[in-house]
């Protein structure tokens, strides 16, 4: 059976190209750029704008899945702004095109999104029946969604994941903090009193495979630890496995400082709860911050 995967070729991708392998799937890649197969993953070349020869890829597929996005922790002009955008419109655009001309549909589209969907919800518990929120972050995540499930009018069972901070030593969230204690500066960034939605790389690999394995599961599922913590609390399971005291707190004005508007994501926060896969039968191996950290950073 074939996974497809668009925006494969990143941090993400490539431990949930690994552990599809492990589970016997054939994988493979979408690039921009021309590459070779090689360890099990096959590539084709597109432009993420249009339909080409890669469609014959999607035909009959076990799954398609949607990693793209340019990463939007950045400041944000207003050219800026419409290249996120255009990051995530365009290429779903083209994997729904392709779905809808190929004879055999695939088994199940997912498709990536982020807790931002919400906006900054303050301390209150957030499900999957929560609106969207206010504000860039969100109006990208919700227009992305949107679009996402236009397969869902073609005949595509769609699954989108809305993917909280995610903890891996090469890349994401993680590896500046760490880097700020492991100099013993570390700390929360602004309050603290922000919730910092969290989820180890490898429960979000299971996570993103759950609606392949699973026939009955669609819709927008949240994909974060059931553990709920603010960012100082978040800091402290930081430092305490570090072994570094967790005393120095980021400023907001600096955050603001260095990412103008896009700081309401590192200042805002939502404390999130994964109904929809605890309903469906998901447990977590990673359950606490303490334990996810000791397990990356030990």
């Amino acid at each position: 059976m074939k996974v497809v995967i668009a925006g494969g070729t990143g941090f993400l991708g490539q431990h949930l190209s690994q552990e599809l392998l492990r589970h016997n799937y054939e994988v493979c890649i979408l690039s921009r750029s021309f590459r070779e197969g090689r360890n099990g993953v096959s590539y084709a070349q597109w432009d993420g704008k249009t339909v080409g020869a890669w469609a014959s890829e999607v035909d009959g597929a076990a799954a398609v899945i949607n990693l793209t996005g340019r990463n939007i922790l950045t400041r944000w002009s207003d050219s800026t702004k419409r290249e996120i955008l255009a990051s995530r419109l365009e290429p779903i655009g083209a994997l729904v095109a392709a779905m809808q001309q190929v004879p055999h549909k695939p088994g199940v589209f997912v498709s990536a999104s982020a807790v931002g969907y919400y906006g900054d919800t303050g301390a209150e518990p957030i499900t999957e029946s929560h609106d969207p929120g206010s504000g860039f972050a969100a109006s990208v995540c919700s227009q992305w969604e949107n679009a996402a499930r236009r397969a869902e009018e073609i005949g595509v069972r769609t699954a989108i994941a809305r993917i909280g901070l995610v903890l891996d030593t090469g890349g994401g969230a993680l590896k500046p903090m760490a880097l700020a204690f492991s100099l013993f500066v570390g700390g929360p960034i602004g309050s603290g009193r922000q919730y910092f939605p969290w989820v180890h790389m490898h429960d979000l690999v299971r996570a993103l495979m759950m609606p392949i394995e699973d026939s009955s599961f669609a819709g927008a599922y949240n994909v974060a630890a059931p553990e709920q913590l603010t960012m100082k609390e978040f800091a402290k399971a930081l430092g305490s496995v570090m072994k570094r005291p967790s005393w120095l707190p980021v400023p907001e004005f600096a955050v603001h400082l260095a990412l103008g508007e896009a700081s309401e994501m590192l200042l805002g926060g939502q404390r999130i709860i994964p109904s929809a896969l605890i309903n469906q039968g998901f447990r977590f191996d990673f359950t606490t911050a303490h334990d996810a950290l000791n397990d990356l950073l030990s």
